[in-house]
């Protein structure tokens, strides 16, 4: 259960970050801070997580990615007013918010297996990249680095390590969160 929690408080700390990041950097209409929030803080806390990969254990660097993308919110927000919390965390449409737990579900859903025709290449780097191999070397030769962008198997492999889950239920997941983020975004 605390593995759970401190998986939910993972998620909290970068989406809280991106939320901050994107109502107060980019002034952007209230309607689209949600999407806009939740994207900026998963690729900032992914990016962040690649670099602290390099020099320390996969799981601070994921904490730290996280916790330095909240940081930066807090930073550029600052001075902190009631104002600026409530157009970061409250979002005008709850609409959306159950359009993208929807979409997640349901592109979640569409990819359940398709990953039995990719395991020898994605699978293997996740669990690799959840181990703190960063960046990764190729699974079927580790003498050659992973020459391939990994910035979806990198945050699957942040799930599969703090959320406790299989390396092929985590990249499904993301793929669901980033496809279904990806939808609403476009809307």
């Amino acid at each position: 259960m605390l593995d759970k929690l401190l998986f939910f408080l993972w998620v909290t700390a970068w989406s809280a970050g991106g939320w901050l990041l994107a109502s107060s950097t980019f002034h952007l209409p209230r309607r689209l801070v949600f999407g806009v929030g939740l994207a900026l803080g998963a690729v900032m806390q992914v990016w962040l997580a690649n670099l602290l990969g390099f020099l320390l254990p996969a799981t601070v660097a994921f904490w730290g990615g996280a916790l330095l993308t909240l940081g930066l919110g807090i930073a550029f927000t600052w001075p902190l007013s009631l104002d600026k919390i409530r157009r970061a965390f409250i979002p005008t449409s709850w609409g959306q918010v159950l359009a993208l737990l929807f979409l997640t579900y349901i592109f979640t859903a569409i990819g359940r297996g398709l990953l039995l025709f990719e395991d020898y290449q994605n699978l293997p780097t996740i669990s690799l990249m959840a181990t703190g191999d960063i960046p990764p070397r190729f699974a079927l030769d580790p003498n050659i680095r992973f020459g391939y962008h990994y910035l979806m198997l990198l945050f699957a492999a942040q799930v599969m390590r703090l959320g406790g889950i299989v390396p092929w239920n985590a990249l499904d997941l993301t793929r669901g969160l980033f496809f279904g983020l990806t939808i609403l975004l476009t809307y």
